[in-house]
């Protein structure tokens, strides 16, 4: 019987391209969680022992593996919240309890990009979460208030016992999370990609994972590049965005008279005023340097990847700037 595939993340790393794209349409690939949303699966990386329902989740897990077996298959299950919940530990233990002889994929985004990315999509406000000051409540946040919120100049971990889990930065330490598996899975059970290599390298992208969960090669490559199924918003949205909240909370249905002509005269001031207002300054990068360097550095050598094509910092660059 074939490994199961699991795919934890990032979040915000083509996750949805590759449940759509991929995973869900490979011959070879029985795919039994996201874009599915399987209830049972969520449940079973993020709920508390007593929550749990354990006799549930297995039975649901070993039908799977059993249809997978049948189909000569690769039973995989995708999800970014795997590693995108505060649990992050608690879900890779799960993962290790239900899937014990998985094989663990980590799709990785450079972080500079991925923090502009995570700010223009869903995460634009702050409110809500442990250790956010009141005053950003259900706001939208300028993108210098977010990263100085995620990017915590003092990354000490006792001062931020409750932030950690919540802020950005510690999620972006991605060898650490990888350790992680390690340890629960072997070294051998783990593979770590960057999402850059299915534009820039698709080819590489399908041949490492085709060898990696034992499917088809050229139909990897052939599914890996095809449309995106998720575009991430711009500059032009946010600003629609802001003038929109200023309006009434209700829908421009053609019910409301000049409904359109609102809608499109605030499209066009956004378009005209769309300016470059989430950039990564040399402050941030600087800061990214400092945090992750040494670990993208310890990933490309540990999984021979050439991440500074990629964009990825790296501790070679740093120290070149320092000379």
């Amino acid at each position: 019987m074939k490994k199961p595939l699991i795919h934890i993340g990032m979040m915000k790393a083509g996750s949805t391209t590759l449940q759509e794209n991929v995973f869900a349409r490979h011959s070879q690939m029985h795919n039994i969680w996201k874009p599915t949303y399987a209830e049972i699966l969520r449940q079973s990386i993020n709920l508390e022992d007593h929550e749990l329902q354990v006799e549930d989740i297995q039975g649901f897990i070993k039908k799977a593996r059993s249809a997978a077996h049948e189909a000569d298959k690769v039973l995989v299950a995708s999800n970014e919240q795997i590693t995108g919940l505060p649990t992050l530990s608690l879900a890779a233990r799960r993962v290790k309890e239900f899937f014990p002889d998985a094989k663990i994929l980590f799709i990785i985004r450079e972080q500079a990009a991925l923090i502009r990315s995570y700010y223009l999509y869903q995460c634009r406000r702050l409110g809500g979460i442990p250790g956010v000051p009141a005053r950003y409540a259900d706001l939208p946040v300028t993108f210098e208030e977010f990263t100085n919120w995620h990017l915590p100049p003092d990354m000490n971990e006792a001062g931020h016992k409750t932030q950690k889990f919540f802020q950005l930065a510690w999620r972006l330490k991605y060898a650490s999370t990888i350790e992680l598996y390690e340890k629960l899975f072997g070294k051998e059970n783990v593979l770590v990609l960057p999402i850059e290599m299915t534009t820039q390298d698709p080819s590489l992208f399908a041949k490492r994972l085709g060898q990696f969960a034992e499917v088809d090669e050229k139909e990897l490559q052939q599914l890996v590049v095809a449309p995106k199924k998720h575009e991430s918003p711009n500059e032009q949205d946010l600003v629609y965005e802001r003038w929109r909240q200023k309006l009434p909370k209700i829908e421009f249905s053609k019910f409301i008279p000049f409904a359109s002509q609102i809608r499109n005269a605030i499209k066009s001031y956004a378009k005209n005023h769309a300016l470059p207002t989430v950039v990564i300054t040399d402050e941030i990068r600087q800061q990214l340097y400092t945090l992750y360097a040494e670990q993208n550095s310890l990933i490309a050598k540990n999984y021979d990847l050439d991440l500074e094509c990629y964009g990825y910092i790296m501790a070679e660059q740093k120290q070149a700037r320092a000379s």
